[in-house]
């Protein structure tokens, strides 16, 4: 199973969070049904303390995602925090090693924790998208002001060794050339438009002399026609002959006509080549202005030019302190918190709730293994979401170190050091979503509920046989030792 090195969208990954959204709906309705299944047993319905505890923070925690997939996400951040901080620790007696609680009690108790916890890991989730699209804009600028100073680098060797008499000397001759071949196509239309204008009068003449000859005839005709048969038999005869004479000068008028029809096309193209050479040649005429104009500013382009990569130089080391800054610092810290939990007891981390899922598995099979999966397949979207940052932080990072020219002695440093972290990140996010995938398949849900969670699975799936095929096209590098999880799977 291969997880690819491409950068993924950050509006993909904003998606993964509403994504997370909906699984947490899905499998809370699950938590419902079991409490329900719960309060039937004989024996565990009966009005005890714990029983109200565990139904009372099994409603706390359901009101966060009542009516949309999306409330949780669109109540205010800190009461959304002590709903889950106080589900947690009202419920955390129960679900201990060392809890009186009946097993039962203790398997709902873990699972309505451990998606409390799973609350608390997409708040730092969630801020730790919105972090690594800020350091992806910072990586963008990177890249941009990068590709700038190395147009101006280049163009300050360019105008630093230039020297146009090469060229213009060669423009001189193309305009000349250009000239030569300008007159001969003049002569060669002047002569075609002679032979058209002569061909032209004698398909004019020939078609006049058919007209006089053919009224002729008719008039030999009307004549006829009053004459007596002995005459009119002879004048038909010459009205005949006239008509062959004027259809006979007519056909060598169309065949003249016809002549001059195909000579049109290629007057056209002699019209239409004479326009190209033209242009051409004030083409030419421009480019050796042009040339000249650029001889006379190139010491001052040289100048402006190498001071402004210098500045841009320091501007560029500027804002990859700044990135730095925010991917070692606030980014790193916000994606611990969100993968193993901040500083209060209650948060855990997507790696503790799955812990706390898990112990849940053997009491109650579907929803344990659901609220695993989904606190696996969370993790995933994290360390995904930070393989990717660091793959498109550490690919910028590799051009500037790369360039010459460019003081890059930190960056190849920082370059490597962002690979080690994608490699680890890679390989904990597959290992996360390898769990997930069998939690999926482990809970046996059955119904509506279970085929839309197969969809899931099949979903992952199908992405790491897509991922396998990607990789294979890619140069092979060398295998990186994951992060160490902190549940075993």
């Amino acid at each position: 199973m291969k997880i690819t090195n491409s950068p993924r969208p950050h509006s993909q990954l904003s998606g993964m969070i509403l994504q997370r959204s909906g699984r947490s709906t899905l499998t809370l309705a699950l938590i419902a049904t079991t409490l329900a299944s719960f309060l039937f047993i004989p024996g565990c319905g009966e009005d005890d303390a714990t029983e109200r505890v565990i139904t009372k923070a099994s409603a706390q925690l359901s009101s966060l995602t009542a009516g949309s997939d999306r409330t949780a996400f669109t109540s205010p951040q800190f009461s959304r925090e002590k709903v889950f901080a106080s589900v947690i620790s009202e419920l955390m007696p129960i679900a201990g090693s060392d809890s009186s609680a009946k097993p039962s009690q203790q398997a709902v108790a873990a699972i309505i924790i451990a998606h409390a916890q799973m609350g608390l890991a997409e708040i730092p989730a969630v801020k730790a998208v919105e972090l690594e699209h800020q350091a992806s804009k910072m990586d963008s600028l990177l890249a941009e002001m990068l590709r700038d100073w190395q147009k101006l680098e280049y163009s300050a060797a360019a105008t630093a060794q230039y020297d146009p008499s090469k060229q213009l000397a060669e423009l001189d001759q193309l305009a000349a050339m250009r000239a030569q071949e300008i007159a001969d196509t003049q002569t060669r239309r002047d002569e075609l438009s002679d032979q058209i204008a002569k061909l032209q009068a004698h398909a004019d003449q020939l078609a006049e002399q058919s007209r006089k000859i053919r009224l002729t005839g008719s008039d030999i005709r009307r004549q006829a026609a009053d004459a007596e048969p002995a005459q009119a038999a002879a004048l038909v005869q010459q009205a005949r002959v006239q008509i062959r004479k004027a259809d006979a000068l007519q056909v060598q008028s169309s065949k003249t006509l016809a002549q001059i029809a195909t000579m049109t096309p290629q007057l056209s193209a002699l019209e239409t080549e004479i326009t190209k050479l033209t242009n051409q040649r004030e083409l030419i005429f421009k480019g050796k202005a042009e040339i000249n104009k650029k001889t006379e500013s190139v010491a001052a382009q040289t100048a402006a030019a190498r001071q402004q990569a210098s500045e841009l130089a320091d501007q560029i080391h500027a804002l990859f302190s700044k990135a730095q800054e925010l991917r070692n610092g606030e980014l790193d810290r916000t994606t611990r918190e969100a993968i193993k939990g901040g500083s209060s007891p209650q948060s855990t981390g997507f790696q503790g709730a799955a812990r706390m899922a898990g112990k849940a598995v053997n009491e109650s099979r579907t929803t344990g293994n659901l609220a695993k999966a989904q606190a696996q397949q969370s993790l995933g979207d994290v360390l995904w979401t930070s393989a990717q940052g660091h793959s498109q932080h550490a690919s910028i990072l590799e051009l500037l170190a790369h360039a010459q020219g460019l003081d890059s002695g930190d960056y190849a440093n920082a370059a490597q050091e962002s690979r080690n972290a994608q490699a680890q990140a890679l390989e904990a996010a597959k290992s996360a979503y390898n769990t997930a995938q069998r939690g999926y398949a482990g809970a046996g849900v059955r119904g509506e509920a279970g085929q839309r969670l197969k969809a899931v699975s099949d979903a992952l799936s199908a992405v790491f046989e897509s991922d396998e095929s990607d990789e294979s096209d890619e140069t092979e590098q060398p295998e990186e030792q994951a992060v160490p999880s902190d549940e075993t799977p």
